[in-house]
Formats: C-alpha cells, sequence, structure tokens
C-alpha cells in the first residue's frame, strides 16, 4: 500500500499551462502522421489547432498512464506494462 501512494505521487498531472512534449516535437510528429495517412506535405496547421490538439494528447496520455498504473498495482507490481495499457485501453471501449 505504501508503495501504491509513493508511486501515484511520481504520476501528477502536469499542468495546462507547461506542457510536457515540447511543441516542435509534437508539430513534427502530427505533421509526420497527416503525411503519412494522405501523402499531402503542403496542408497547413493554424497554431490553435496544433495547441488544442496537443493539450487533448497529453491529457489522454496521463490518464492512460494513471490507469495503467492502478491496473499494475492491483496486479501486485510496481512496473507498468504494454498489458496494463492494452487492459485499460480495452476497459474504455477502444
Amino acid at each position: 500500500e505504501w508503495q501504491a501512494s509513493r508511486l501515484s505521487l511520481q504520476f501528477q498531472k502536469p499542468s495546462k499551462t507547461a506542457p510536457q512534449i515540447p511543441k516542435k516535437s509534437f508539430s513534427r510528429l502530427v505533421r509526420e502522421i497527416q503525411y503519412n495517412y494522405n501523402h499531402v506535405s503542403d496542408l497547413r496547421w493554424t497554431k490553435d489547432a496544433l495547441h488544442a490538439l496537443h493539450i487533448e494528447a497529453e491529457d489522454y496520455l496521463t490518464h492512460l498512464f494513471e490507469d495503467s498504473l492502478l491496473c499494475s498495482i492491483h496486479a501486485r507490481r510496481v512496473t507498468i506494462m504494454v498489458k496494463d495499457i492494452h487492459l485499460c485501453k480495452r476497459m474504455r471501449g477502444r
């Protein structure tokens, strides 16, 4: 139990004003995914659209890792495994 409370302190929610993923890296990733999806490299993204996508992506990943941590604690482990993430996604219906 004490390990679970100690581990949960490591996964504090990031503030909405300071994204954890750097903007340039996230922008490059979005453009790469967009290019792989429709093979057009000259599409443009507005700053507001990238920012909104950035905030939501980080929020999704934060909640996914929080839930995965709970699954690993339930299995009496302290390390998140791929099967914990798969279980969380399956329980969410995705």
